[in-house]
């Protein structure tokens, strides 16, 4: 899945969406009608987040229906771990695109809710009890219904070459070792988010 439209505007974008002039754009975020903010430092740039543009257009009677609805990420944890989850959340709230979280603790339970849900990321910790993870990650990436389906193993194993070999040949986007740190998944989904 890709992000058709960025969460935060440039006044360009704006005014190549509305029609109008760089400079119409800002009067109407000088004058307050439209809710901006400056990049920090001494920029005089402005951003508009995705949800003021949108009030903004509702309000003023202005077209929207061409502007899409910010994309919601939805992301399936299949682990038993507290701290995983902890981590995990953690990371999800310090990303700018909206996403939604839901948490199983086995792979039964996670192979129901990965057809049920099919997620942008599946997360998933292997060595948790249920069916073979193997097969599972197997049929998912066989199944074109879950192309659009990244999906993140969890291990406690050591390095091991055979291992990884073997998840990326079946398609997994990422292997990461247990246990999992919050900035090391942040930046593991912010990449596949962009």
């Amino acid at each position: 899945m890709k992000i058709k439209e960025p969460s935060i505007y440039t006044t360009g974008k704006i005014a190549k969406l509305c029609s109008v002039s760089i400079r119409t754009v800002a009067r109407w975020i000088e004058s307050d009608q439209l809710k901006a903010f400056r990049l920090p430092g001494e920029s005089t740039e402005y951003r508009v987040t995705h949800k003021d543009l949108l009030e903004f257009l509702i309000t003023f009677g202005l077209p929207y229906e061409h502007i899409e609805d910010e994309p919601v990420f939805s992301v399936l944890l299949v682990d038993d771990d507290p701290n995983t989850t902890k981590a995990v959340t953690s990371a999800l709230k310090g990303i700018e695109a909206q996403t939604t979280l839901e948490v199983v603790p086995d792979l039964m339970s996670g192979a129901i809710q990965v057809g049920l849900l099919k997620p942008f990321l599946f997360l998933v910790d292997l060595k948790l009890d249920g069916p073979d993870g193997f097969h599972l990650l197997e049929i998912l990436k066989g199944n074109e219904t879950f192309d659009e389906t990244n999906i993140i193993v969890l291990s406690t194993a050591k390095s091991n070459s055979k291992l990884g070999a073997k998840l990326k040949k079946i398609g997994v986007d990422t292997v990461m070792k247990k246990p999992v740190k919050t900035q090391d998944i942040k930046k593991n989904i912010t990449a596949l988010i962009s």
